[in-house]
């Protein structure tokens, strides 16, 4: 679908949304009423409004609870039951991470700025209004990504649980592993393996995997922290990228978010893999050269993929599978 026909079926889910928005909305219901798996939709969703559809259904609950205390002087209780929060506590945390100061004092200065930051700027509308949607430029035509057929590998890899920030770090105690374990040669390929969207998973549950690459005879089968990983023959969709570790999230968001969408294939793995292309000196010094990577990094982004295949007379695909 051209990315103008997604604009407009997505306008139908945006209005559904701010129609709907204190009763129990979910990616599946939404992506039902448009014919899309939910895996499609969110991935769509996210593309075009710059913000999954949980961080978009929050923010307009909270604008509206803004609204609610200001002009209609309800109380917090109210308020929290109104918008869709299952106790006052929680609705008093989310309140003051949004505006800064808690409902109670947002009521009682009679705050009037209800707006919180919108990516494509989309904000709460009065009943029967349809909202603004101004979707986020389109990154994904400036990108130059390959698919081809990517046979079996198998990796050794060690996985940290923690803040996206300081992911990188495990390779510190990896490499002396791997090397320690003769898994390291001239031409070995260093992995990055992401499970989660660090924008929306809890920073203490993001999971990542420092991986290399076994040669095909490799007999290793893990031993301690080191497990090994098996991923089967498929396709793969490949993105060359060079700048900064900032701009490399930029860059795996247009990916993912804006060429899969629109590209007739569907992610076929349960993580995206990044292939560090990093100086051979990274197993003497893994800390100076780790660290000088990530102020220029060389990667190749990857995500195994499988086509989509479109039912007779409708827009759902056949095959999509979860992210």
């Amino acid at each position: 679908m051209t990315r103008d026909e997604l604009q407009s079926l997505l306008l139908g889910s945006l209005v559904t949304i701010q129609s709907r928005l204190c009763e129990p909305l979910t990616v599946e219901l939404l992506a039902d009423e448009v014919g899309f798996s939910a895996s499609h939709f969110a991935a769509v969703f996210r593309g075009m409004v710059g913000e999954s559809v949980y961080q978009h259904v929050r923010r307009l609950r909270l604008e509206r609870a803004a609204n609610l205390l200001v002009i209609f002087d309800r109380t917090t209780d109210v308020v929290a039951r109104e918008v869709g929060f299952e106790t006052r506590e929680a609705f008093a945390r989310a309140f003051k991470s949004a505006f800064g100061v808690g409902p109670d004092r947002f009521r009682r200065e009679r705050r009037h700025e209800w707006r919180l930051t919108a990516p494509s700027g989309i904000h709460l509308v009065g009943d029967g209004d349809q909202p603004q949607f101004t979707p986020i430029p389109d990154r994904s035509r400036l990108l130059n990504v390959l698919v081809l057929e990517q046979p079996p590998f198998r990796v050794a890899f060690q996985r940290v649980v923690g803040p996206v920030e300081s992911a990188h770090r495990v390779w510190y105690t990896f490499l002396p592993m791997a090397l320690a374990n003769g898994l390291i040669g001239r031409h070995t390929s260093y992995l990055g393996l992401s499970y989660d969207d660090d924008r929306i998973t809890d920073a203490e549950q993001y999971r990542y995997d420092a991986a290399i690459l076994l040669a095909e005879d490799s007999t290793f089968r893990g031993f301690g922290p080191i497990g090994v990983r098996e991923f089967p023959a498929s396709l793969e969709a490949r993105l060359e990228f060079v700048g900064t570790f900032a701009e490399c999230d930029q860059a795996w968001n247009a990916f993912i978010y804006q060429w899969l969408p629109q590209s007739g294939y569907a992610l076929n793995t349960d993580c995206s893999i990044d292939e560090y292309h990093i100086p051979a000196g990274v197993v003497k010094h893994p800390i100076r050269t780790i660290e000088a990577f990530l102020k220029q990094m060389r990667v190749t982004l990857r995500i195994p993929v499988r086509r989509l295949q479109w039912r007779a007379g409708g827009r759902q695909p056949t095959e999509a599978v979860e992210s």
